[in-house]
């Protein structure tokens, strides 16, 4: 499915080439061959940005190839459920294609300007929240810290990518709980909005920034492709100093390096990842806490149980209980 660059089309209307539902008045709705769910769009002109709600589960994998700056006067930030939405994007750069996978980290923000292919896999429950800023309203907020003005500055292509912490997440569910019933729909929706985005803000400004201009512009290769290698494994832990032969740094500037894109240690992203993949195999409900623990490389039963909680703030066992029921 291919996206272009069209002025005169909306955006609703341009992810309708792929849906090929019905556009009408701010939403598009579909239930045809390619799945059901809609789009809504909701704008907000003096705050500097709108809102696209995806809600949609799919019966075939669909694809949307377009480039990213279709109307160069917006950046998007996208929140997705980790785990849940399960997506990849594929972007040309130098005359190579490399892939970001969205399927653990919950935020993604990029101003990336060549071809890019983003693809939602069928049988998915798909929510994901897209805020859509005015070019001119994101520098109102990037300049604010000198963390943000480097990471995400407009000058030059970034891709950002951010956990989707207990308050950005409780912002998030808070978007779908929206009743568009109730009064004063539109300005409950603006106030959760704009704390979502104060809290994405405040997230990137609480890193640390690399040394060097050429630190900041290897964030990018490596750091996916280590990415890549704990998403691929996570049956055990793995040594940082197998994946540094992998990827071809030290073990120093990987650390540093990974820490600027994803916000946490290589060790503890990856002890997310598997504490992610825990919760799939809870749901399942087949194994015991124990089975799980070493299936996903976990010294005990005890071990697991107490990365959980940290992590969830709450059991596997209360977990398991609140899921299936």
């Amino acid at each position: 499915m291919s996206y272009t660059s069209n002025h005169h089309k909306n955006v609703l209307e341009l992810w309708n080439e792929g849906f090929q539902g019905k556009v009408k008045d701010n939403c598009l709705v579909f239930d045809n061959a390619k799945g059901k769910g809609s789009i809504k769009k909701f704008v907000f002109e003096k705050e500097g940005y709108e809102i696209l709600i995806f809600d949609f589960n799919l019966k075939e994998d669909l694809s949307f190839y377009r480039e990213i700056d279709f109307e160069n006067q917006y950046v998007g930030i996208k929140f997705t459920y980790p785990g849940v939405t399960k997506m990849v994007s594929t972007y040309l750069q130098n005359d190579e294609y490399s892939d970001i996978s969205n399927g653990s980290f919950g935020v993604i923000c990029t101003n990336f300007s060549g071809q890019m292919e983003w693809s939602y896999n069928k049988g998915v429950d798909n929510k994901i929240i897209i805020i859509r800023i005015k070019k001119t309203r994101f520098l109102e907020f990037s300049q604010q810290y000198e963390t943000t003005r480097v990471l995400l500055d407009l000058s030059k292509s970034f891709f950002v990518f951010e956990d989707l912490n207990l308050l950005m997440t409780w912002y998030v569910d808070e978007i779908f709980r929206c009743d568009e019933t109730e009064l004063f729909h539109k300005e409950r929706l603006q106030a959760i909005s704009s704390g979502l985005i104060n809290r994405f803000f405040m997230s990137i400004a609480s890193r640390e920034l690399p040394n060097t201009k050429d630190e900041l512009n290897k964030l990018s290769r490596p750091v996916l492709e280590t990415y890549e290698i704990l998403k691929k494994t996570l049956d055990r832990v793995i040594p940082i100093e197998e994946i540094t032969r992998e990827v071809g740094l030290s073990e120093s500037r990987l650390r540093y390096l990974f820490k600027q894109a994803f916000g946490a240690s290589v060790s503890n992203y990856h002890q997310k990842l598997r504490l992610e993949k825990s919760k799939e195999l809870l749901k399942q409900n087949h194994k015991t806490n124990l089975q799980i623990a070493m299936d996903l490389g976990f010294s005990s039963a005890s071990h697991y149980s107490v990365a959980f909680k940290k992590c969830f703030k709450e059991t596997p066992n209360e977990y398991r209980k609140r899921i299936i029921r």
